[in-house]
This record gives C-alpha cells, sequence and structure tokens, in this order.
C-alpha cells in the first residue's frame, strides 16, 4: 500500500466536538496552573470569556469532566466547579469497560500476572506499615478458616485478591500498582472467574494461605529476594489451578445445542423457520396453519340476502355519528338524520 495513502487516509484525525475540545482545554489549563484537588476553578462567567465560547459548551465540557471524575460541580450558593482526585474505582470501573465484548481469557491475565505480581512483591518489601501488616494478617486469618458454606468461599477467594490489593496500595510505584489492583478487579469480575468461585476449592484455599503466610514472613524479613520467589512459585500455580477449573466448567455451561457449542464443534446453525404463506381467499387449505388466525372485523353492513360472512361483523361503526365526522361526510350524515316535516292534509 502506498504509504501516503495510509497517511492521508486511514489515519485520518477524527473530529472532536467543540465541548470535548474546550474539557481539553480545561485540562489542561488546570495542569498548567497547578490547580491542587479541592482548589475551585473559576466562576461560569470567567470560563466563558477565558476560552470564548458560549455558556451551553462550557456546561457541556465541564460535564463532560464531572463524568471523568475530575472535578466535581455543586449548586447552589458557594457551588461552581472544583478539582478532584479521580478515585481508584472510578478509574478500574472506566478501564474495565474497554474489554467489554473483547476476547479476554484466562491466560492472558495469568500472563500478565506473572510478570508484575513478583515485582510488587520485592517492591514492598521495606516499605509495608505496620498496619498493613496487620491487615495482611487479617485477610490470611480470614481465607485459612474452614468455610462452613458455599457464599463464605466464595468471600475467601474475594479475600485472597484483596491480599493483593493491599500490596498494590503500599506499592511506591504507581503505575505498577494500578496495573495490579486493574488485573485483581478483572478477577473479582469475569464471568468465567465467578463461576470459579461459587464452587468450593479445598485445594485452592490451602495453598493460597500456605504461599501468603510465606510471603508475610518474608515482608517482616524485608527479603525482598524471597518475596519474588514465592510470588513467582504463586501465581504459576494459580494459573495452573485456574486454567484447569476453567476447562472443566466450561463444557458443563454450555448446552450441546446452544449457539456456541455449535460454533466450538464447527457445526452449522438451522435453518431458521419460516411461516407458511396464507392460503388465498376461498380455497381451502391443506391443513390448519400452526399459527392463530386473528379474528377481522368489518366495518360496512352486510346487505340483504347477503351470505353471512365466516367473520364477526362489526355494524355499529357503519354509519359515523354526526358529532363524529367534519366536512362533506358530516354534512351528509346530517342530511340522512335531518327530520323531515309532515306533509299537510
Amino acid at each position: 500500500m502506498n504509504p501516503t495513502f495510509a497517511l492521508t487516509h486511514d489515519h485520518k484525525p477524527r473530529k472532536q466536538k467543540r465541548s470535548d475540545r474546550v474539557a481539553e482545554s480545561i485540562r489542561l489549563w488546570i495542569t498548567e496552573q497547578n490547580v491542587a484537588p479541592g482548589e475551585k476553578l473559576p466562576p461560569e462567567a470567567q470560563l466563558i470569556e477565558l476560552f470564548g465560547v458560549s455558556k451551553g459548551t462550557i456546561r457541556e465540557a465541564l460535564k463532560a469532566l464531572e463524568i471523568q471524575g475530575l472535578i466535581r460541580v455543586r449548586t447552589g450558593p458557594g457551588g461552581g466547579a472544583s478539582v478532584t482526585r479521580v478515585p481508584t474505582e472510578r478509574t478500574l470501573e472506566l478501564l474495565g469497560n474497554h474489554f467489554y465484548a473483547r476476547d479476554l481469557s484466562l491466560r492472558d491475565i495469568y500472563a500478565m500476572r506473572k510478570v508484575l505480581e513478583p515485582e510488587l512483591a520485592a517492591a514492598v518489601c521495606g516499605r509495608l506499615s505496620t498496619e498493613d501488616l496487620d491487615r495482611l494478617e487479617a485477610e490470611m486469618c480470614f481465607c485459612s478458616c474452614e468455610p462452613m458454606a458455599t457464599p463464605v468461599d466464595h468471600a475467601q477467594r474475594l479475600s485472597e485478591l484483596d491480599f493483593h490489593d493491599i500490596l498494590a496500595e503500599a506499592c511506591p510505584n504507581e503505575l505498577l500498582g494500578m496495573q495490579c489492583r486493574f488485573i485483581n478487579s478483572l478477577l473479582k469480575n469475569l464471568a468465567v472467574c465467578r463461576r470459579i468461585y461459587e464452587h468450593p476449592h479445598e485445594d485452592l484455599r490451602k495453598r493460597a494461605s500456605s504461599y501468603h503466610q510465606d510471603l508475610a514472613a518474608a515482608f517482616r524479613r524485608d527479603d525482598p529476594t524471597s518475596a519474588r520467589a514465592i510470588m513467582r512459585e504463586h501465581m504459576m500455580h494459580a494459573e495452573e489451578f485456574m486454567l484447569e477449573c476453567e476447562a472443566r466448567i466450561e463444557p458443563h455451561f454450555l448446552a450441546a445445542d446452544s449457539p456456541l457449542a455449535r460454533q466450538k464443534a464447527g457445526a452449522r446453525p438451522p435453518a431458521p423457520h419460516r411461516r407458511p404463506p396464507t392460503p388465498a381467499p376461498g380455497s381451502a387449505p391443506s391443513e390448519p396453519p400452526p399459527w392463530p388466525i386473528p379474528r377481522q372485523r368489518s366495518r360496512v353492513p352486510a346487505e340483504a340476502g347477503a351470505p353471512a360472512p365466516p367473520f364477526p361483523v362489526d355494524t355499529h361503526r357503519a354509519i359515523p355519528h354526526p358529532r363524529r365526522c367534519s366536512g362533506p361526510a358530516r354534512a351528509g350524515t346530517r342530511a340522512r338524520h335531518r327530520r323531515v316535516p309532515r306533509s299537510a292534509g
């Protein structure tokens, strides 16, 4: 392909709305002016004069920034737009929307976890506070207890991921910590993971508790080398277990005649059911149709001596009421309803 053609046709910049461009300008202005979270933006009149746009465009731009979580808009006395820090939950939700209707597998997720989680474990050594260690201990105590019901077992699986979220929160590398927390949120919300967590897995609970205890001991010793090695082995065992559960659960949740099962088996889908044509009037059908025939109503009165129709006739609307019509129809109807005077004599 001609590179010039590809540059001019395949990579044409998308035209943005005016409000989107203004929202981007406001975001750059916040960065250049070093507006800290909690500080207010200028009033609406000053923003209109500053960016040279209308009131409606400014309001649309502020609404877009509020949806993104960058600002908060309050109405009433003392209100206005103020800069906020984007919540982590909001960021994870927006990132998760990118993978809707996309083919994301457990193998892809654990390919990233095997790389990121060992580095996370090594990075937090020496940086965990006493409160962080107590939180890790609480999560380990909850996960190690014997579950008495399926909901408790499901909560233990989520608590195992919360153990890794605590490490991600304490990570000095903000980007590394956010990536690990995002992957953990995918494991909590992925449909196949939810199906796996619905069933009790005694081996997974015991092995995960053992790995977490070894990690906590390495954190207390401030030993990043041991923490990295333990976390790598932990991720490899978790990947093996989850892939095995996925292979065992998937055939159970796919019916033999479902479209997805036929697609995986390579079979062609059945032909769609077609409704047979309606027989012509006057001809007797060979067999009754499989669908109910709707009852029809005629607005024309039957003539004298005419055979009765095979369907009910509605004759009360045959002649319109003079008050329900207008124009020539009303004039003709009025003439028919006009009282005829008696002849003299």
